[in-house]
């Protein structure tokens, strides 16, 4: 009897710990096809974001109620071709009993890059029994498996740097300010990329957004240049130039200077910082909007706001201060600048998660509790009516 009570035991272990095996270790790759198929729910989408870049969404669900969602990490792995870029830890946010990852990419790099990350499929008890490291899936894709799939424009649909002047020569961008009145055109090399936006002409001068990224791994900064219609080509080049400061202020060669250059925004550890005064304050996108065009310059936007108390806005803030509106005028400057510079480029309904240094948000500093300059304002905005210009 007691051999036959060993025996049994011996087989229900067997099959306990062949069970949490199957789940362990590296899982073949990814793809549209097999997400599906997973110990865990998984969803990759893709997404156009800014001039230039590719915004890319993980999100992880439990599939098993009986194991809590546990994500140890995440890395993306930047190449160019065969040859290795860039690689960096992208840290995991909770996401409404889901774990989420967001991360921005330049197209130059979608073709042999990857990213990885790491969940539990066994408790934290249960890994205890386990072999070293065992208790966890690895799952990996490439991340041009999970771009949407558009069909090839028609003549008519041509980009707009064909027809606009904007001339794109492997590593070297140009166009002439007088003639180039709207368009787009960049490029991007083993180093970084970069690219320009043509706004219009005021004043005298071409007004254009220049975006650049160099050794970033996804960090980039975007300048609004002005510069006379009558100063000769606006020239960017990659390659190998005598270096001198004034003309190479962004790593690469520009014809115009920093002088005639002022920092829009930038992207820091998937984090937009958008200057105010001599602070800045920082979004990221929450959740997107609808088709309608997005918030510019000059437009009217009412914003509705849920204000938090803790930078992992987890906390709301109490009843009589969580819920604010703004109403402002994109552009105006003033009290409100911060929330005109957050807005801009928002699609309606648009939801984005700010956080303001309280000395540079205006009447919002009102929303903190001791109101004290050394804190951040918190808040989830979203914009609920446009009027445009």
């Amino acid at each position: 009897m007691t051999r036959r009570c060993k025996w049994v035991l011996l087989v229900i272990l067997v099959v306990c710990r062949e069970s949490v095996a199957d789940n362990s270790g590296t899982r073949p790759p990814l793809n549209p096809k097999n997400a599906s198929d997973q110990p865990h729910r998984i969803d990759i989408s893709a997404h156009d974001w800014g001039e230039n870049l590719k915004q890319f969404y993980v999100i992880i669900r439990a599939r098993d109620p009986k194991i809590p969602l546990e994500v140890a990490s995440g890395y993306l792995t930047i190449c160019e071709g065969n040859k290795f870029v860039s690689g960096c830890e992208v840290k995991p946010d909770p996401d409404k009993g889901a774990i989420r990852f967001q991360f921005r990419v330049a197209p130059a790099y979608l073709d042999k890059s990857k990213f990885s990350f790491t969940v539990a499929t066994a408790t934290a008890h249960d890994r205890k029994q386990l072999p070293s490291g065992g208790g966890w899936a690895i799952y990996e894709f490439a991340l041009k498996d999970f771009m949407p799939v558009t069909a090839a424009p028609s003549r008519e649909q041509l980009p707009i740097t064909s027809s606009t002047g904007v001339v794109v020569t492997k590593t070297k961008l140009s166009f002439d300010p007088k003639t180039c009145t709207e368009g787009k055109g960049g490029f991007g090399w083993a180093l970084g990329s970069v690219s320009v936006t043509i706004l219009g002409q005021q004043d005298g001068k071409c007004i254009f957004d220049y975006q650049w990224e160099v050794e970033g791994a996804g960090n980039y900064q975007v300048y609004r240049v002005r510069v006379p219609v009558g100063s000769g080509p606006v020239v960017i080049e990659a390659e190998d130039r005598q270096v001198d400061q004034e003309h190479h202020w962004s790593s690469v060669y520009t014809s115009f200077t920093a002088e005639q250059a002022e920092l829009v925004r930038r992207m820091q550890f998937a984090w937009f910082e958008v200057p105010v005064g001599k602070e800045f304050a920082r979004y990221q996108e929450f959740r997107a909007g609808d088709e309608a065009p997005p918030v510019g310059r000059g437009d009217t936007v009412t914003l509705r706001v849920l204000v938090f108390l803790d930078e992992k806005f987890t906390e709301l803030a109490g009843v009589k201060l969580q819920r604010q509106s703004v109403t402002t005028r994109v552009g105006d400057g003033g009290p409100w600048q911060w929330a005109q510079s957050v807005a801009e480029g928002m699609r309606p309904y648009e939801v984005r998660r700010v956080q303001v240094p309280a000395k540079v948000a205006g009447p919002a500093r009102d929303w903190l509790p001791g109101n004290v300059d050394g804190s951040t304002v918190c808040a989830e905005v979203q914009v609920i009516a446009v009027e445009r210009k």
